[in-house]
């Protein structure tokens, strides 16, 4: 017995130094890319008949940011000079190959987890949000939502954490998870098993992110299922959710009300401790006043 404890000792060992070395190589990619210039590359084509009877073509190469403004989304393109191509596109290249190297580190981080459960160790769902990539990208998707919205009118209401969100019953959920100390994001994009015509593949904002015991889970506030417009756009978008793998009960939670402004906050603190304890509702929870009112009539 002695022997076999040594033995899971030094496993436990082994485990957590190659858990701390991940950690570290994890925050070097993020502290490079977070040095890397804002926006996304796009490069564009154009042919131009010669004199010859030859068609040449010349590529441009631009930097795109976008930001919206009174409910509008506006992409800016800058032109890359050709003096500074290379250099701008080595940058670009290196920020496409850290990305690619996070997601590497982030499911090793995910298997040393793991591991170190299986021995019994599980570490501070605290301490990971602070020396890992978590507090990191919750922090960037904040700032982008923040920077990218400030201007827009669609948005109204700010938490007490300074979140920008688009409704009062948004902002009651916000807080809610804000007092429950859930780590959040707010509309992080979220790839999904859908594509246009030309085949691009589509993303979905969920309202809420959420990482519980370091579990990606999404919270859907649906506000306006009074109108069958509505609840049919909720149908399809579950059925894309569904192929994607996010499913009701799983890891989404769906909260709905026929009104804005007619919510129970009691029933949005149930389900926020609820899920805390890892109990994840497999319907969708309604959390307006219609149960009250029926009982007073």
């Amino acid at each position: 017995m002695r022997g076999a404890s040594v033995k899971i000792t030094k496993l436990n060992e082994l485990l957590l130094a190659g858990y701390a070395e991940t950690q570290a190589q994890l925050s070097a990619c993020l502290e490079e890319n977070a040095q890397a210039p804002s926006g996304s590359l796009v490069t564009k084509r154009r042919k131009v008949p010669l004199k010859s009877g030859r068609i040449a073509e010349y590529v441009f190469h631009y930097i795109q940011n976008t930001f919206y403004e009174n409910g509008r989304r506006w992409d800016i393109q800058h032109y890359i000079p050709r003096k500074e191509e290379a250099e701008i596109l080595a940058v670009y290249a290196r920020r496409h190959a850290n990305r690619t190297r996070i997601r590497e580190l982030l499911h090793e981080l995910k298997l040393y987890q793991r591991l170190l459960a299986r021995q019994g160790i599980k570490l501070d769902s605290e301490e990971i949000l602070q020396n890992t990539r978590l507090a990191r990208h919750i922090e960037t998707c904040r700032k982008r939502q923040l920077a990218g919205h400030l201007h827009n009118q669609e948005y109204h209401v700010i938490t007490s954490q300074g979140n920008i969100v688009r409704s009062r019953i948004e902002g009651i959920t916000a807080g809610t998870l804000e007092r429950h100390a859930i780590a959040y994001s707010y509309e992080e994009p979220a790839p999904v098993d859908k594509y246009d015509s030309y085949g691009r593949p589509s993303v979905y904002h969920p309202d809420f992110t959420l990482y519980i015991n370091q579990q990606k889970i999404y919270l859907e506030v649906l506000g306006k299922m009074d109108t069958s417009k509505y609840r049919q756009d909720w149908a399809e978008r579950q059925e894309v959710y569904r192929r994607s793998g996010i499913i009701l009960g799983k890891n989404l939670a769906a909260v709905a009300c026929e009104s804005m402004q007619d919510v129970d906050i009691r029933k949005i603190d149930e389900v926020v401790v609820n899920m805390k304890e890892g109990i994840i509702p497999d319907k969708i929870i309604n959390i307006g006043l219609s149960d009250i009112r029926t009982k007073k009539a």
